[in-house]
């Protein structure tokens, strides 16, 4: 579950459209009921150009409620524009300030890229001579060059260098604006670099009047862990089942037995949407589910828990413990491609009585330790190795099922969240507004092997610079224990007369490298998840 995997991994003033193609779109949809289907279609195809100021909008209407006990369904318009919204990248730790950074974000492409005064700037990544990729070129004194043919660009986007022109040619085409890039907003919050992916001048007075969906807990001295940096991962599964999975918390003590708790220990988990008045979820707005514990245990007042889904990306747990402990989850799962999602998350506690400021800076020491060598992350995949296997099998399910999620059975009041998700995509278009008219479901890509799934280093080590680091520090201490090993068994072999304190060397040195090697490999892959019951990766072809 990646809300829990966040939480517990080692322990996410709309400016109205021009008027003129809304009202055209709007007056065409009104005759037709909304179906996810179809209207997933069409959306999509009024959303191909997002990467301007008009567009990224899709035009609501409401779904019937699939139980007589919901609210009476209402007459709604809502809207929910998904170009014109906030989406992190990364954390600035993972990009490289000296070279382009190629970031795809709902099925668009871009380069992100430092300036000379040290901020952070966008565009798409297509050089405007002759669309060659701007992410595979270099960052020269703040400015963007193309590898192709060496045109620069500086941080508005603007021509500053054609070397194909002479000075008189050269002077009329950086006039111009027309071979400008199209850039994008930007912004740097809580050590996350976040872009707005549509371009023009509306997009700039959108973005600064939208803050990015960030809280105060993440970044606050007053929490045990808010100096800890972001976790990033890329997941080989499409957002619907991803979003759909992390607002569904009790599955937890099954698909992670072994991690968490036992499912033996299991209880039927209570849930319910805190309402707002509307039916189904606005779009623009979300919701939040409020529900109980897991284990029998945590029934009652011992754990309450709300969850809290913020469109586009953004999830947001609050756990509240009646021994007086906290804890918040902030999860940003943002869709790439169909079939594959950026998950970038961070957890923040407080105990009892409020940590103090020793027992806080301790635990990031704590932490920092562990880092040097990368535990935290080498040890911190099981629950989403547990999650991949079973999501990546589940979408490819939905997308043979000619009723989709509508052959659920959602009969538990913890599949709550299940239905209120489905209900504001139904609200929000259907479907994510990839380009060209893709479907999340229907264009996934090719199924990948238990192996594949469970690769590391695809999904995690290439993008961390921690983890980067600690393999070399872990290459490093290998060969120097090797090294120490070898000669204290030589020196026996010789004859030492200290022979009982060299074998002893001998064999912490030659088992403390066994023990890097092990965790060298979880930096890689893994043969199967935590847990028992899980076929081995060597044993299985798929």
């Amino acid at each position: 579950m990646l809300v829990l995997y966040c939480a517990f991994g080692s322990a996410l003033v709309s400016v109205e459209h021009i008027r003129k193609p809304l009202l055209k779109y709007h007056t065409a949809r009104q005759s037709q009921r909304f179906h996810a289907h179809s209207c997933r279609r069409i959306i999509v195809r009024s959303e191909a150009q997002p990467v301007s100021s008009s567009s990224g909008t899709a035009t609501q209407q409401t779904a019937q409620p699939t139980r007589a006990d919901e609210p009476q369904q209402e007459e709604d318009s809502s809207q929910f524009h998904w170009h014109r919204a906030w989406y992190p990248v990364a954390p600035v730790s993972h990009l490289d300030p000296n070279t382009p950074n190629p970031v795809t974000i709902l099925g668009l492409h871009f380069v992100a890229w430092k300036d000379k005064a040290g901020q952070w700037r966008a565009a798409r990544d297509q050089c405007p001579h002759r669309l060659a990729p701007l992410s595979e070129g270099w960052v020269v004194d703040g400015e963007l060059q193309c590898r192709y043919h060496g045109w620069k660009f500086d941080h508005t986007g603007k021509c500053t260098a054609c070397p194909q022109a002479k000075s008189d040619l050269e002077q009329i085409i950086l006039s111009g604006n027309q071979h400008s890039l199209q850039t994008v907003p930007t912004t740097v919050r809580q050590g996350l670099m976040w872009l707005w992916p549509t371009s023009g001048p509306m997009a700039w007075i959108e973005s600064a009047a939208s803050p990015a969906p960030c809280f105060p807990e993440v970044a606050s001295e007053d929490w045990a862990g808010s100096d800890v940096e972001w976790s990033l991962h890329h997941v080989p599964c499409g957002w619907p089942v991803m979003v759909e999975n992390a607002l569904d918390p009790s599955h937890a003590p099954f698909l992670h037995e072994g991690l968490l708790d036992s499912r033996r220990g299991a209880a039927p988990m209570s849930m319910s949407r805190v309402s707002d008045g509307h039916w189904p979820p606005q779009a623009a707005a979300g919701f939040k589910l409020r529900h109980g514990g897991y284990t029998r245990e945590q029934q009652g007042e011992a754990m309450q828990a709300e969850r809290a889904f913020i469109p586009p990306c953004t999830i947001r747990l609050d756990y509240r413990f009646q021994a007086g402990r906290k804890l918040v989850s902030t999860l940003y799962l943002v869709p790439v491609e169909p079939g594959v999602t950026r998950a970038i998350g961070k957890f923040v506690f407080q105990a009892p009585g409020q940590l103090s400021w020793p027992i806080q800076k301790l635990y990031s020491f704590g932490q920092w330790c562990l880092n040097l060598l990368g535990l935290l992350h080498a040890f911190g995949h099981g629950l989403l190795d547990q999650d991949v296997l079973m999501l990546h099998a589940q979408e490819r399910a939905l997308a043979d099922n000619e009723k989709h999620w509508r052959s659920y059975r959602l009969a538990t009041p913890s599949d709550t969240g299940v239905k209120c998700f489905w209900h504001w995509l139904q609200q929000a278009g259907g479907d994510v507004p990839w380009p060209g008219g893709k479907s999340s479901f229907q264009d996934l890509p090719p199924r990948l092997t238990r192996a594949q799934l469970l690769d590391h280093y695809e999904r995690h080590t290439q993008y961390c610079p921690q983890c980067q680091q600690a393999l070399k520090r872990i290459q490093t201490l290998r060969g120097l224990l090797l090294f120490v090993g070898s000669w204290a068994l030589l020196l026996t072999a010789l004859g030492s007369p200290s022979a009982t304190p060299l074998l002893l060397a001998a064999a912490v040195a030659f088992g403390v490298q066994l023990f890097l090697w092990h965790v060298r490999t979880m930096f890689f892959s893994a043969s199967h998840p935590p847990g028992s019951g899980w076929r081995d990766t060597q044993a299985t072809k798929a």
